[in-house]
């Protein structure tokens, strides 16, 4: 996740992340990073100046996942 949103918003993103992941990426990124009470797991990429912002957090996946898993379900239980 630190990966992607290096190569899309920079070296110097601003990255928060879960208080129980501050220890493993504090030797990886290379912006600041910030403890966020609101993740429970993943990450928020933000650019320096703020006009950028990336949700790689577990929540903001599964609801983005959710109509395309919901539409997979019920195909698979009407038959289709």
């Amino acid at each position: 996740m630190v990966d992607i949103s290096r190569s899309l918003i920079g070296p110097d993103a601003e990255v928060l992340c879960a208080r129980e992941d501050f220890a493993l990426l504090k030797g990886v990124v290379t912006g600041k990073l910030t403890e966020h009470p609101g993740i429970s797991a993943g990450i928020i990429a933000r650019s320096p100046d703020g006009s950028l912002e990336l949700n790689l957090t577990a929540s903001r996946i599964r609801e983005d996942l959710k109509p395309e898993i919901e539409k997979h379900l019920f195909m698979r239980i009407s038959g289709e």
